[in-house]
């Protein structure tokens, strides 16, 4: 199985870039191969979730390192101090056609278990590598928004991850 990680805002969110640090540890470990594509752009000059992505060098990338992948993982990160997602750690986005809802709920509820976290309808547009991996590339989504007041939980998600990802069966 190879498993192929997107983190569109690397540039602004050291955060993130930890957790997909953690899930690939994770997946090493579970002799899962990863590829991890990270941008080198803050999103206020190019928003690489969204659909200014189309025909970057990012997501020419991406087809590139997905095209032997049989799952695609979609870290995003945000911050507490936003009403809506004040109290949680995780969020996992769920966009109708673009992300299995079977699939986002067993990662809500693995999170569950010792952390706060919520499935929150999502617009596609505002995770174009989830859409562009489901769309046209068929591969399989999770996506998962990490909060960045909640680093100490994220090893225990990443290895939760890893396991949803090892037992996935198409």
């Amino acid at each position: 199985m190879e498993v192929v990680i997107t983190v569109t805002d690397a540039a602004d969110s050291a955060t993130s870039v930890a957790f997909a640090k953690m899930l690939t540890a994770s997946l090493s470990y579970r002799r899962i191969e990863s590829e991890t594509l990270t941008s080198t752009q803050p999103q206020a000059i190019l928003n690489l979730s969204s659909k200014e992505a189309s025909g970057s060098d990012y997501v020419k990338d991406f087809t590139k390192i997905s095209a032997e992948a049989q799952i695609h993982v979609d870290i995003q990160s945000f911050t507490n101090t936003e009403s809506p997602t004040e109290s949680f750690d995780f969020i996992v986005p769920q966009a109708d056609a673009v992300i299995d809802e079977s699939l986002a709920s067993a990662v809500k509820e693995t999170l569950d278990r010792y952390s706060d976290s919520t499935i929150s309808k999502v617009p596609y547009n505002n995770l174009y590598p989830s859409t562009y991996a489901a769309l046209v590339m068929r591969i399989p989504t999770i996506a998962i928004m990490v909060s960045a007041d909640s680093v100490d939980l994220y090893r225990a998600a990443a290895d939760d991850l890893a396991e949803i990802v090892e037992n996935y069966e198409q």
